[in-house]
């Protein structure tokens, strides 16, 4: 409810709103409570989890842009010269452009050969070194005897309508 989100909030300060629903009908309320409040208070939208929901018609755009949504994403959505060249010289030897698919297998590829070839070795680089590739970051945590990827990255929509990464 709007009044009680209020009481939540605090003046002269950012106030960061976690969503985390898949309720289309919550997710449109809270933006309106949101974009109400936007004319007291400083608030940014955070979602644990950028689902579809957040691509239907019945959410604006310009909305999410406006609350700066952050959301967690295991590639970047934001794109740069790395990528653009990767695309150019994969479409250069293949004659089409690589699946998501391709692009990640190039990542983990490119990334596990990177570590094995340092002279630290692979179990350490792994352990106490973060890499970024193609469109996959890479920070191993090792669990139960195995390695894990915890590499993800923080978007945010700017006021241009672009993609940009946080962290």
């Amino acid at each position: 409810a709007p009044e009680v989100l209020k009481t939540m909030l605090v003046a002269d300060k950012t106030n960061y709103v976690i969503l985390d629903t898949e309720n289309l009908a919550q997710i449109t309320g809270m933006l309106r409570a949101l974009e109400e409040a936007q004319k007291t208070y400083t608030v940014q939208l955070a979602v644990p989890d950028k689902s579809d929901r957040y691509d239907h018609d019945e959410v604006a755009l310009d909305k999410l842009v406006k609350l700066k949504l952050l959301y967690p994403s295991i590639t970047r959505d934001e794109l740069g010269p790395q990528h653009d060249m990767f695309i150019k010289v994969f479409r250069e030897k293949n004659g089409y452009n690589p699946t998501n698919y391709a692009i990640r297998g190039f990542d983990i590829t490119f990334d596990t050969i990177l570590r094995l070839f340092q002279a630290e070795g692979f179990k350490t680089t792994s352990s106490s070194v973060g890499s970024e590739q193609v469109e996959n970051k890479f920070v191993y945590q090792t669990q139960n005897g195995g390695n894990y990827n915890s590499g993800v990255y923080i978007m945010q929509f700017d006021e241009g309508l672009n993609v940009i990464k946080v962290q």
